[in-house]
């Protein structure tokens, strides 16, 4: 989160919604953003560059190759509030609800290859 939140601030995207989905088969992860901006420099690689940077975790797994290359999938206008809409009709109250910015895919319900631009 700090680390799209620091890109933002660069103008790298809008930050209007994203999650980000553990891949465990794959051995990676998917980085779905919802931007109303997107620019041509490679997201993927100056995402990772700044993931590796603050987490010695991550740099080591990616160095190594256990840890494949990071994706990035934008999502169409309205993708967040489709989420959110979602997780009410699941039971989900208004007031409490949150989007958890790291899942795993296979733990993930929510149909967002529907809302790939």
């Amino acid at each position: 989160t700090d680390v799209l939140q620091k890109l933002e601030k660069e103008n790298y995207f809008d930050l209007n919604f994203f999650v980000m989905l553990a891949d465990e088969v794959e051995q990676g992860y998917i980085l779905y953003l919802e931007s109303t901006k997107q620019g041509t420099v490679n997201l993927e690689e100056v995402i990772d560059k700044n993931i590796c940077f603050v987490n010695i975790e991550y740099e080591t797994k990616r160095k190594s190759g256990r840890l494949k290359s990071l994706k990035v999938i934008f999502l169409k206008p309205g993708t967040g509030e489709f989420y959110k809409k979602y997780q009410i009709q699941k039971g989900v109250r208004e007031n409490q609800y949150k989007v958890f910015p790291l899942q795993y895919k296979k733990d993930f319900t929510f149909n967002i290859e529907d809302h790939v631009l």
